[in-house]
């Protein structure tokens, strides 16, 4: 019989860990991918829950998409921006990236930002 033969692919590099970004102004944080990745996975506890959640955004041909709306853009480099409505306040969240059949990355850490109560008018 004829001999089997099989290249042992590559393993892409691990990539490095996503850059995740607190702004206290605004109550946002920002999750921003680094070059060179395809799909990054972003941990956090939604506001009014005690439970984890995880969302996955891929590059595609088109750019990147993932669950977007009710306060989560994604933008067209991958970043992912959350207004003060989406994380709950003072929680952790993280992000981690991989491309094609890589590791994922060290995670990206940032403390969401409490929203400041609007003050009541004089």
């Amino acid at each position: 019989s004829a001999e089997g033969k099989a290249t042992d692919p590559t393993k892409a590099a691990t990539p490095q860990a996503p850059t995740v970004t607190a702004n206290q102004t605004d109550a946002t944080l920002k999750v921003t991918p680094p070059t060179g990745v395809d799909e990054m996975r972003i941990t956090y506890i939604p506001s009014g829950s005690e439970t984890s959640k995880e969302i996955v955004i891929k590059k595609t041909a088109t750019g990147w998409s993932g669950p977007s709306g009710n306060g989560i853009t994604i933008g067209a480099n991958g970043e992912v921006t959350f207004d003060h409505t989406v994380a709950k306040d003072g929680s952790e969240v993280k992000a981690k990236v991989k491309n094609g059949n890589s590791d994922y990355s060290a995670e990206g850490k940032a403390t969401d930002p409490t929203k400041a109560a609007t003050p009541q008018a004089p």
